[in-house]
């Protein structure tokens, strides 16, 4: 039974990782893509309806944003402390208890 070389066995995984993976980070590109012109979308008829300038909602958009960062780096701490299935619980619950009615 020939034995098979260790650079030829990562070689090989590395290609079957690239197989799976790539299509998957690809489609989550365009989904944040796609979620990213939906904020703009947004924005064009909520300055209009709610009488905001370019600069107020420019400011709210980086306001979001910053936020966002902010706050995701203690949640991935906390992820990796107590494990995907119990912090994706709890995002959930929350924000279905926040949820307006």
């Amino acid at each position: 039974m020939p034995s098979v070389d260790a650079p030829q066995a990562l070689s090989g995984a590395i290609h079957r990782a690239r197989q799976r993976l790539v299509p998957f980070l690809f489609l989550l590109y365009v989904v944040a893509y796609l979620d990213r012109i939906n904020v703009g979308f947004a924005s064009l008829q909520m300055d209009r309806a709610l009488g905001f300038s370019d600069t107020t909602c420019g400011v709210g958009a980086a306001i979001f944003f910053v936020s966002y960062v902010v706050f995701e780096i203690p949640s991935n701490v906390i992820l990796a402390r107590v494990g995907a299935r119990l912090w994706i619980a709890r995002i959930m619950i929350s924000w279905g208890s926040f949820r307006r009615r």
